[in-house]
């Protein structure tokens, strides 16, 4: 039984086109190193320049922020309170 369109889905979607060669004729082409039809054929050279240094700080391993955690002081101020302001303000 075939569920009721809703009427915001007024159009159809667009039905995939079908291939224009089987699998195996495919697996020939890519075998053969011969164009596939159907794909578009992206130049994309290697840049053989020096790399550049990352800019971004190397994130710590699991058992790094661990440690890390655990060297911490605990937090000196509670979960819905206020930091205490510094004398003389």
């Amino acid at each position: 039984m075939e569920r009721p369109r809703s009427p915001r889905c007024s159009a159809p979607a667009p039905a995939p086109t079908p291939a224009s060669v089987t699998l195996a004729q495919l697996l020939q082409l890519v075998q053969q190193g011969r164009e596939l039809p159907g794909l578009e054929r992206r130049h994309i050279a290697a840049i053989h320049g020096e790399p550049t240094a990352s800019q971004l700080q190397r994130r710590p391993k699991p058992w790094e922020a661990a440690a890390l955690a655990e060297s911490l002081p605990p937090p000196t101020h509670r979960i819905g309170t206020a930091p205490a302001e510094p004398a003389g303000t």
